[in-house]
């Protein structure tokens, strides 16, 4: 009898070990990095020329928040992180999980200036971006609550397991480039599909599909003339290949490679690696992504 009590005592001893830390872990899982943070110098095309508005990049994690430095060294993300970006800044951020997918967001607030409103001719910039990484299942989802963002999504499985979560829709995202902004209030955005496939909602996006969200509405798509109008593509550029012209990124892992190999017809070779020590390479895995 005094055995078998010990043996229950014991297991629970155990139980408790294993239980608290793989619950810490599962909490506490990285799911890619920022990996650099650049100042735009307030050379947006839709700023005048040399007007710079000060700002800061901060990472929220639970209750606390703390400032990132302009340059610097990789920054683990993890799931329900929100980086905060204002003023003369974008963040460069690189997800980097198996289950999830790759893929390369560039956050900008002001990546197309304004959002346009109903009447396509006042808009609401957002010199703040707040961007948050959650799970819901086997889907990551990305939420803009204000600003823009670039994204590049590799997505070799095709499972789409990347729903971007803007006003009055969720986007489920596979092998895509996507442009979304979302306003000051985060009532209104744009949603822009240059590459790729994309659900909107119930809407099946094509490429170069612009929709205009609001809070409440279905996703609307507008004309090329009311597209051209809301996107300005130099402002895009701007934000999307000069300010990271400099910036050689992840060779093997970063998904501009995988879309410039695809894009000539060549695979992509993956190097998975050991997350704490990237010379174990524990796989290599050739992929042809199909974008």
């Amino acid at each position: 009898m005094l055995k078998r009590a010990c043996r229950t005592v014991w297991l629970g001893v155990l139980s408790a070990v294993c239980v608290v830390p793989c619950r810490a872990h599962a909490q506490s899982r990285v799911i890619g990095q920022i990996q650099r943070i650049r100042s735009t110098s307030g050379k947006e095309s839709c700023r005048p020329p040399g007007q710079s508005v000060t700002g800061s990049v901060r990472l929220l994690r639970g209750t606390s928040a703390r400032p990132l430095a302009q340059v610097p060294p990789p920054e683990p993300l993890r799931l329900n992180d929100s980086v905060r970006v204002a003023g003369d800044f974008d963040a460069r951020i690189t997800i980097d999980d198996p289950s999830y997918g790759l893929g390369d967001i560039v956050l900008a607030p002001r990546l197309l200036c304004r959002v346009i409103g109903a009447d396509l001719m006042r808009g609401i910039a957002a010199d703040t971006g707040i961007y948050t990484l959650s799970a819901r299942g086997d889907t990551l989802r990305f939420a803009v609550q204000a600003g823009g963002a670039y994204i590049t999504w590799t997505d070799a499985r095709k499972l789409c397991r990347l729903q971007v979560v803007v006003p009055g829709a969720t986007a489920s995202i596979c092998g895509t480039t996507v442009i979304v902004a979302v306003d000051a209030t985060g009532r209104r955005g744009l949603f822009y599909l240059t590459e790729g496939a994309a659900r909107l909602g119930s809407v099946i996006a094509a490429r170069g599909d612009v929709f205009r969200l609001g809070t409440g509405q279905t996703p609307l798509r507008l004309t090329p003339a009311q597209a051209t109008t809301a996107i300005d593509q130099k402002n895009v550029d701007f934000h999307a290949k000069n300010v990271w012209k400099s910036f050689p990124g992840r060779v093997l892992r970063n998904p501009w490679t995988y879309v410039g190999l695809s894009a000539v017809g060549g695979g992509a070779v993956w190097v998975a690696t050991h997350p704490k020590d990237a010379s174990r390479v524990k796989a290599t895995i050739v992929l042809r992504i199909p974008i």
